[in-house]
């Protein structure tokens, strides 16, 4: 990921979430969920993805796995999830996780994360991108269907994604302004 210093974007991502977390319950009224990183995927994890992928893993998730691996933050806004490596192994084959999307744009794609709420985050693959919001729907066979309300376009790759999660708690904390990706 050339274009996205890991490292500086878990620093900042960190540093926005202690000042979420920071009086939290007093605000809220209940005590924050396990908000975390993830430590460096193995590299087992990260060969097994690749294998069920058919060598399709986009090269800028295997870097974001080699250094983040995860990320775990139901308390920025609904939630905010990119799933482990080891745990998508099950979704590459599952029926009613998206694998190809059809319609205004057609690829396929991996799901790497979600909202906590059914939303899902996918991703083109091979290539990296562009990364789709896919609100939950009924998906058969691993076929998701682009006309779904809600479903668009919110990045054109892995590191805009990314650099939109940044930004977008950046501002939720700091202006309290909503995510415009969910």
């Amino acid at each position: 990921m050339d274009d996205l210093d890991l490292v500086g974007w878990r620093r900042s991502v960190e540093a926005s979430m202690a000042s979420l977390l920071g009086g939290f319950q007093d605000k809220m009224g209940y005590p924050p969920s396990g908000n975390h990183l993830g430590v460096p995927a193995p590299a087992d994890d990260l060969a097994a993805l690749a294998v069920a992928l058919d060598g399709r893993l986009p090269d800028s998730l295997r870097r974001f796995y080699a250094s983040v691996g995860e990320v775990h933050l139901p308390d920025f806004w609904n939630a905010l999830f990119i799933t482990a490596p080891s745990r998508m192994l099950a979704d590459v084959t599952a029926d009613e996780v998206p694998r190809r999307i059809t319609g205004a744009y057609d690829m396929d794609v991996l799901a790497f994360g979600g909202d906590g709420g059914g939303t899902r985050f996918v991703l083109g693959i091979p290539h990296g991108g562009p990364v789709f919001r896919a609100p939950l729907t009924d998906t058969a066979n691993g076929l998701y269907k682009t006309d779904t309300w809600g479903f668009r376009h919110i990045a054109d790759d892995l590191p805009d994604f990314l650099q939109l999660v940044e930004r977008e708690l950046h501002q939720w904390v700091t202006q309290e302004r909503p995510p415009s990706f969910f």
